[in-house]
């Protein structure tokens, strides 16, 4: 017996081998076999997708060796369209309501899907016809139906592809780009993982903003810009490696400073106090005569007055911090506290042993 290709299926076969589409902000109206011709745009040349910038060749070939070979599976995620003019109507339409003759539609999502089966020689492919709730939740889930790269075929989202869907949201008006909590929420709806929300809040501030030359905070790019820009013999040290320089018996290090704590969340509660150590470290000894700090700052929300409060703030980190020391070494010289005296150390318990007896035990 041949196995007959999916694709040649009935219609009701091929639908209760799909699952609608159940995404938040979308909704599902029914699923239609849609001849290519009815798609707005389809073969022109053109990516329709809003969130994509270009089509993966492999991912494609794939789609139509498969629908070539009858190996098609309908666990690939059905292709969306939207009823042209009806984009952003949710209310109880049908597709049973639509005149299959004469009806437009437009791509939302799945053009590797038929791109490839046209490459196959097909016509038409079984779609969801679906619509949003405005243009925000079309961008959110046209960015989100590529999200990952699953056990079939699929053309995961690049960096560059979610940068696009917030600049759609920023264009939509979504978010005010110095609002940070804004943009988390559509980071959120983006499904992107928390630990990485600062990161693109800079990624989209920069893409809106002359007054970032750097376009990544990562300390490898952030190194060759300062090579590439200022000085391409400059030799960045480390704690642990100090590199001296020229005659003038230089240090270099490159920094990053995030803000968000101190008065007008300038400062940096612990990033701070390490770059002191650090830059004082290097002070003290011998072989650094000069230090060259590269910083750049993040949270600048896009102010150059803002930016430029961050650079006179950390101009005077050091000497604040300094004369803070002398303060120390001051009073403790003349007697007004004393270490041995003066501090105690009351550890809690911690260990199973320690909490079962209420005691600290300690070697």
């Amino acid at each position: 017996m041949i196995k007959k290709n999916p694709l040649d299926l009935p219609i009701e076969d091929k639908i209760k081998l799909c699952s609608p589409p159940m995404n938040e902000g979308e909704k599902f109206h029914g699923f239609l076999e849609v001849h290519f011709d009815n798609i707005n745009g389809f073969g022109a040349g053109e990516i329709l997708n809003l969130v994509r910038d270009e089509l993966d060749d492999a991912k494609v070939t794939k789609f139509k060796v498969a629908a070539e070979t009858g190996n098609w599976s309908y666990a690939f995620e059905v292709p969306r369209l939207t009823v042209s003019g009806r984009e952003f109507d949710m209310s109880d339409w049908s597709v049973d309501d639509l005149d299959l003759l004469t009806q437009m539609f437009n791509l939302q999502s799945g053009e590797h899907r038929i791109t490839g089966t046209s490459l196959a020689k097909r016509t038409t492919l079984l779609f969801a016809i679906v619509s949003y709730k405005d243009a925000y939740w079309q961008i959110i889930n046209q960015s989100n139906e590529n999200i990952d790269d699953l056990e079939y075929i699929k053309a995961k989202r690049t960096e560059k592809q979610i940068l696009m869907a917030l600049q759609r949201a920023l264009q939509v008006g979504k978010f005010d780009i110095n609002d940070t909590n804004q943009i988390n929420v559509v980071l959120k709806d983006l499904k992107i993982p928390q630990g990485e929300y600062e990161y693109w809040v800079e990624e989209v501030r920069t893409a809106n903003s002359d007054i970032v030359p750097i376009k990544t905070y990562k300390d490898v790019s952030r190194k060759k810009w300062v090579l590439d820009n200022v000085d391409s013999k400059i030799q960045f040290s480390s704690k642990n490696d100090h590199k001296v320089q020229g005659t003038d018996q230089r240090i270099n290090i490159s920094k990053t400073f995030k803000g968000g704590s101190g008065q007008g969340g300038l400062d940096d509660s612990d990033y701070d106090n390490r770059l002191c150590d650090e830059a004082f470290g290097y002070l003290i000894t011998e072989d650094c005569k000069n230090l060259n700090i590269y910083a750049s700052y993040k949270d600048h929300k896009g102010s150059e007055e803002r930016l430029n409060n961050f650079r006179r703030r950390k101009e005077h980190l050091l000497k604040n911090k300094l004369d803070f020391f002398r303060k120390v070494v001051k009073a403790a010289d003349e007697g007004v506290f004393n270490l041995d005296t003066d501090v105690t150390w009351k550890h809690l318990p911690q260990t199973q042993e320690e909490c079962e007896s209420n005691k600290v035990i300690t070697l």
